[in-house]
């Protein structure tokens, strides 16, 4: 299926700063959504060269938005069921109501993203133990949300490559939601006691942490997210994620990306 803004992108010359080719990312811990799940994935060598996919072959405008869906839906499932699980007693009061509107926000992204072609790669989804709300699975989230924006920064990144600059802002304006996510869940955090996670905004930069999108999306396979672990989590229907997202479903805004780039 063709993206919609493929007949109006061109391509466009871009500024970003040259990448420096020997450069390794440290090791990147990958939590299982709100589980406790810890896992382990070096990213492969930052390279001036050119994103590939995996296979060694040039990724396509629909290859990337496959992969960005299916990121998305796994957000949404294992989100809702969080929710819908076992809530730890004496959660900070504004716990849940950030992981309500944390759903709410990737059902949005997830319309949005189908909508310009997206189609998912997998509906599999698993989980080492049952999903529920607590502090242990707040910190998972954390570092969850630290793949998601390298994903997208990814996406970015490859969309100006293929001449998609409106598909690169849209990427970009997803992956701001994600680093905002991460920041209110350290804020969380120091409300519920955790140590070390002062100040809650604790980057001047984001993570360029994957060179395709394709990338994160194996970091998430071999982390047996999609269907080698022992709890699957089902993809919900939209009334059930609605209705985990409970009151801040409404009250989310911009639920698809505006201004200069926007048509």
């Amino acid at each position: 299926m063709t993206c919609h803004s493929q007949t109006h992108d061109v391509p466009v010359a871009t500024t970003m700063p040259a990448r420096r080719p020997h450069t390794h990312l440290n090791r990147v811990q990958l939590l299982g959504l709100g589980a406790g799940l810890m896992l382990t994935a070096v990213p492969s060598r930052v390279s001036a060269a050119p994103a590939r996919a995996i296979s060694g072959t040039a990724a396509t405008i629909q290859d990337i938005l496959n992969v960005l869906v299916t990121l998305e839906r796994f957000g949404v499932a294992v989100v809702t069921a969080n929710l819908t699980g076992k809530i730890q007693p004496r959660l900070h009061p504004l716990h849940i109501p950030i992981e309500q509107a944390s759903v709410a926000a990737f059902l949005a992204q997830t319309d949005f993203w189908e909508s310009r072609g997206g189609r998912s790669l997998t509906d599999t989804f698993t989980l080492p133990v049952p999903p529920g709300e607590s502090t242990p699975g707040l910190q998972a989230k954390e570092q969850d949300t630290v793949l998601y924006v390298g994903a997208f920064t990814a996406a970015a990144r490859q969309f100006a490559e293929l001449g998609q600059p409106h598909l690169a802002t849209y990427a970009c304006q997803t992956a701001s939601v994600h680093a905002e996510n991460r920041a209110l869940a350290r804020a969380v955090l120091i409300l519920e006691g955790v140590p070390h996670e002062m100040p809650p905004a604790d980057k001047a930069f984001e993570t360029d942490l994957f060179r395709t999108v394709r990338d994160a999306y194996k970091a998430m396979s071999d982390a047996g997210l999609f269907g080698r672990l022992s709890v699957p989590v089902p993809y919900p229907t939209r009334a059930a994620v609605l209705a985990a997202a409970g009151p801040m479903a409404r009250l989310i805004v911009q639920t698809t990306p505006n201004g200069a780039a926007a048509h």
